[in-house]
C-alpha cells in the first residue's frame, strides 16, 4: 500500500486491514489484532484480581504423560 494512502488512513506498522471488493471499486477496513484483545482480557481479568498462577492453571487444563 502506498506511503500516502497509509498515512491518510492513520496506518501503523502491523496493522491488520482487509480490502473488500465490490462493483464499485474496494473499501479498507481496519481489522482487530487477536492478540491485543487477549492481552486486554487479561488485564482486566488480572485488576479483577481473577488470575492464578501458571503452575495452578497447568493442573487444571494439562494431562499428564505420567499418570
Amino acid at each position: 500500500m502506498p506511503a500516502a494512502v497509509r498515512q491518510q488512513l492513520k496506518l501503523e506498522p502491523g496493522d491488520l486491514v482487509f480490502l473488500q471488493v465490490d462493483a464499485t471499486g474496494f473499501r479498507v477496513i481496519r481489522g482487530a489484532n487477536p492478540f491485543d484483545a487477549l492481552a486486554e482480557a487479561a488485564i482486566e481479568e488480572a485488576a479483577r484480581g481473577e488470575t492464578i498462577p501458571l503452575e495452578e492453571w497447568a493442573r487444571q487444563h494439562v494431562e499428564r504423560a505420567d499418570e
